[in-house]
């Protein structure tokens, strides 16, 4: 069964201008116009998916992407390039205060993330077809649990590091 739009942008990602606009969107067009000195207009039809002629300049992307971080914890632009680049981005909370239980958190995270994509696949292989929504959704699990791997060996890396 294919998904909607929006429950295939939540599960699968976004083509980049629709992460970017759902982003803005998130944090507040207006808001970000205001914050980096855009005009609110230009901004907005700049990320306005029904204009394709359009695109948003490398400083709005910038400035989107620092805000949608910043005020919203928003990852969406994060899978949206790493669908288009096939990478992984990960951002690394502060692990300066890491220590055995922290570990254990980011392990935990890990086998979440394993979990998570057991059970997506094991939904997709189901009727015997794997559809275009269900491989997007496949390779950003596989996506967001390196990246919770990555974050257990930072975390083991910063907890082995003691003076």
């Amino acid at each position: 069964m294919a998904m909607g739009r929006e429950e295939r942008a939540e599960k699968c990602g976004l083509p980049l201008k629709l992460a970017l606009h759902r982003a803005a969107r998130g944090v507040g067009i207006q808001y970000i116009a205001a914050t980096y000195g855009h005009g609110y207009t230009a901004l907005a039809n700049n990320l306005n998916p029904e204009q394709p002629e359009r695109a948003p300049t490398l400083q709005q992307f910038e400035d989107i992407t620092q805000a949608a971080v910043a005020r919203s914890k928003e990852l969406v632009i994060a899978d949206s390039l790493g669908d288009l680049l096939g990478g992984v981005f990960i951002k690394l909370p502060d692990l300066s205060g890491v220590n055995e239980l922290g570990m254990l958190g980011s392990l935990a995270e890990l086998t979440e993330e394993v979990s998570r994509l057991a059970r997506h696949v094991g939904d997709s292989l189901r009727d015997g077809y794997i559809d275009s929504d269900e491989l997007a959704m496949l390779n950003r699990d596989v996506r967001r649990m390196y990246g919770a791997a990555k974050m257990l060996i930072a975390a083991a890396e910063r907890a082995g590091a003691r003076p």
